[in-house]
């Protein structure tokens, strides 16, 4: 969106009453044509992530830090899902403005097929994602990204599902000897998340040896995997001018919202 005004500018917001939708306002500034401004609220959600470690490390409430670690990984898949959407966006808006300046006889269906990738990533959800960047781009993901990587990004939307649904976490413990020692068992949606976790050393245990299954070195994984996440698909994309479309795009996302990137 083309953007016109002073940027800094802010805006007297009417009392409208309880009952009534807002259609106007009153702004600081005149302006002489329509004027428009682009947000990403999954920048400023995923803002939280740094004031979340932050307050989580200064922190020695168990239940408070182990509260903060799972909107972590919230805010994580988030951040993700936002960022792989505009990644999207910005290669199907620059192949719009190629097609559109182009000769080719077939850039009517061309750009109507690009529409429907539009509207299909405005209704997407990470399951879609793949799928979609195979569409695009002719290859699969999961092709050009590391085997950890991939694997910790589908664990995480995995964690964050049964977090977002209200799955119970159930763990049983199994007496084996008379030294207190037992045998732990993780139950349905969370046991596969369990084992990922065991596999890559991040279980921790509490104060009276139960198993801690959202801890420290578990938020502070996925912070960094989501990290990388993003810069491999970056890299996963072959054509030059459209990598350096998408890293433009992810720059002036992250210069704008000032979030890391």
């Amino acid at each position: 969106m083309i953007n016109s005004g002073p940027q800094s500018a802010t805006c007297v917001i009417p009392d409208v009453g309880n009952n009534l939708i807002m259609k106007n306002t009153n702004l600081k500034f005149k302006i002489n044509t329509l004027s428009g401004y682009d947000f990403y609220p999954f920048i400023e959600v995923t803002n939280l992530i740094k004031w979340s470690l932050e307050q989580r490390n200064n922190s020695s409430d168990f239940k408070l830090k182990s509260s903060i670690n799972y909107n972590i990984v919230l805010q994580c898949s988030t951040f993700l899902e936002g960022s792989i959407g505009q990644i999207f966006d910005s290669v199907i808006e620059f192949r719009k403005i190629n097609v559109s300046q182009s000769e080719d006889k077939y850039k009517i269906f061309t750009l109507r097929s690009l529409e429907e990738f539009d509207d299909k990533i405005e209704k997407a959800q990470w399951n879609n994602y793949p799928e979609i960047f195979h569409s695009l781009f002719g290859y699969k993901l999961s092709s050009k990204m590391k085997d950890e990587i991939w694997e910790a990004i589908q664990v995480m939307f995995r964690l964050r599902s049964v977090i977002a649904h209200g799955n119970i976490l159930t763990i049983e413990y199994f007496p084996i000897d008379d030294s207190n020692r037992c045998e732990i068992k993780v139950l349905k949606k969370y046991n596969n998340i369990y084992e990922y976790f065991s596999k890559k050393k991040l279980v921790e245990k509490d104060a009276v040896g139960f198993v801690n299954l959202m801890n420290d070195k578990i938020a502070d994984y996925f912070v960094e995997k989501t990290s990388a996440f993003i810069t491999e698909i970056v890299n996963a994309i072959e054509d030059k001018s459209e990598k350096s479309i998408v890293k433009n795009r992810l720059m002036y996302i992250n210069e704008k919202n000032r979030a890391l990137i």
